[in-house]
């Protein structure tokens, strides 16, 4: 079941859903609503970035990833290839890896989890269960909750 409360008429709505804890995140928010599996743990697809989006970030490269993921007590559960939907394939022979990294935010139930996709060489595209993590302190502000 979902819950929302609305503080205010301009502030973001704060929610509790199954095992997700506090919803900080217009984005959860928005995952959190359009779920077709509520209650119970959400997926939003992977999807690589068009062309034309916005570029993932300018500060996000993989050590400072890996670093904010090891500060907020995040351990690296898995690394390996994808194929080129996104999905980690051992048997994939692409350039790209995908990362999972495992936390347990305070006030979670469940553990968080972050995926950072992207070859060696280029700035990695970081996922989590609402979506796609756009800079460095949204993916600090995601685990620090």
């Amino acid at each position: 079941m979902l819950h929302l409360w609305f503080t205010s008429p301009l502030s973001l709505a704060t929610a509790t859903l199954s095992s997700r804890g506090p919803l900080h995140e217009a984005l959860e928010v928005k995952a959190a609503i359009t779920a077709a599996d509520t209650p119970g743990p959400l997926t939003v697809p992977f999807r690589w970035p068009r062309p034309d989006d916005v570029a993932a970030t300018d500060d996000l490269d993989w050590a400072q990833a890996s670093s904010t993921l090891r500060t907020y007590g995040f351990t690296l559960t898995d690394d390996r290839p994808c194929d080129r939907h996104g999905v980690p394939s051992p048997d994939s022979d692409s350039a790209v890896r995908v990362q999972t990294w495992t936390g347990q935010p305070y006030g979670r139930l469940s553990p968080l989890r972050i995926r950072l996709y992207g070859a060696a060489d280029e700035q990695p595209i970081a996922w989590y269960w609402a979506g796609r993590i756009r800079c460095l302190r949204q993916l600090a502000r995601i685990c620090s909750r």
